[in-house]
């Protein structure tokens, strides 16, 4: 470990690594670190792991041995369990090994020549000094100068808590999850319930990990969770889906509620993924985004680094939050629009929209039969659905 890099990265997920590799992919000559607060073992990440097809391939060429499962079939379950199947004919759903791709991207990054400091946390990004750097301090008391950091830590840290820059969400929500064994599982297909008694607000998801597991969970809207025990609903619906299931490990993780109220990068420092609160209203995840957000931040902690005035450095930090709203924020606001709707639809209204999209045979389920078949009966799901396409 040096004591001065030309970029920083914090965090070691999705969107910090794609940061990593896009840099080093476009000038191995800049001095790169990335520093996780974890070791990289081969463990069960909190996520579904879910991600579709195009995005996923638009990013990087995947291994095959990532993909668990190439998953077609979405089933919405209504309130009272009636279903909705939507079968994706060509951007079909991938269950990814998220914790072997994770790995993958690291070692590929370590090979070009990038420091990797792991099992070390970063307990505070300082302003920029007077010699244009900031310094990364770490939890070992030890420090490291950086001209541009990348912050791809997450939601709690705070960095840049004094500074001119998104450091927190203005509401949080609380996603759990279950790792069950012993189940059948349904390889092609992911499930997902919509409910006041199941998620409030939110959903519970049911995606495959193996042959005979899946990753289950549920999240609730921030208004809800002072009424509800996050915890009870999950066992609760546990219970309803997978009785006689084997609960291996239950995790549960802060999730930041999408907002773009501050600036998203500032002199020698910039946001990514959750840490910029790029993250999905409606999936309240996103690992294609955080990917996405990540190989941005990386393109653009470059031409910060190589701006050789404040003009050239505000340019980057206005070009890098143009690319985000045009790549990401701009449909993010569309998606928490829509979900403040369905918060409002009553259980009964969205039993009776599935009732008739079920009696639509899957392969002719569109858009416009969507389109067709709610605008007349139930215009306020229509005014909901409006702002998902």
């Amino acid at each position: 470990m040096r004591k001065k890099y030309d970029i920083v990265i914090v965090g070691a997920g999705p969107a910090g690594l794609m940061a990593c590799r896009n840099i080093v992919f476009q000038d191995r000559s800049v001095s790169v670190a990335i520093i996780e607060k974890e070791s990289f073992r081969n463990e069960h990440i909190i996520c579904g792991e879910g991600v579709y097809k195009f995005p996923f391939y638009e990013l990087l060429e995947p291994k095959q041995e990532w993909i668990r499962f190439v998953v077609p079939n979405l089933v919405l379950h209504s309130p009272n369990n009636t279903t909705v199947t939507y079968v994706e004919p060509t951007n079909v759903g991938y269950i990814i090994d998220r914790s072997l791709m994770q790995y993958d991207l690291l070692k590929h990054c370590t090979e070009k020549g990038v420091d990797c400091i792991l099992g070390k946390r970063v307990t505070r990004i300082s302003p920029i000094d007077n010699d244009h750097l900031r310094t990364v301090q770490l939890n070992t008391r030890e420090s490291i100068k950086a001209r541009v950091v990348v912050d791809c830590s997450g939601v709690l840290n705070k960095f840049g808590v004094n500074e001119d820059i998104i450091c927190k969400p203005r509401n949080m929500e609380i996603g759990i999850l279950a790792y069950l064994s012993n189940v059948r599982t349904d390889e092609k297909s992911i499930h997902m319930h919509i409910g006041s008694q199941i998620a409030p607000g939110g959903y519970g998801w049911i995606f495959p990990r193996s042959k005979d597991s899946v990753n289950i969970g549920i999240v609730v809207a921030h208004q809800f969770l002072k009424k509800c025990s996050v915890k009870m609903l999950l066992k609760t619906f546990i219970k309803r889906c997978y009785p006689k299931a084997t609960v291996e490990k239950i995790m549960a993780k802060p999730i930041a509620v999408f907002t773009q109220e501050r600036a998203l990068a500032i002199d020698g420092l910039i946001k990514a993924g959750d840490a910029a609160c790029l993250v999905n209203p409606v999936k309240r995840s996103g690992i294609t985004e955080a990917m996405m957000s990540g190989k941005i931040a990386g393109q653009f902690a470059l031409e910060m680094l190589l701006a050789d005035n404040h003009i050239g450095i505000i340019s980057a930090c206005k070009g890098y939050e143009k690319i985000i709203f045009e790549k990401l924020s701009r449909r993010f606001y569309r998606l928490a629009k829509g979900v403040k709707i369905l918060c409002r639809i009553p259980d009964n209204d969205l039993d009776a929209g599935a009732e008739i999209l079920r009696s639509i045979p899957s392969n002719e389920l569109t858009i416009s039969r969507i389109f067709k078949a709610t605008i007349s009966k139930y215009p306020k799901l229509l005014w909901a659905l409006r702002y998902y396409l």
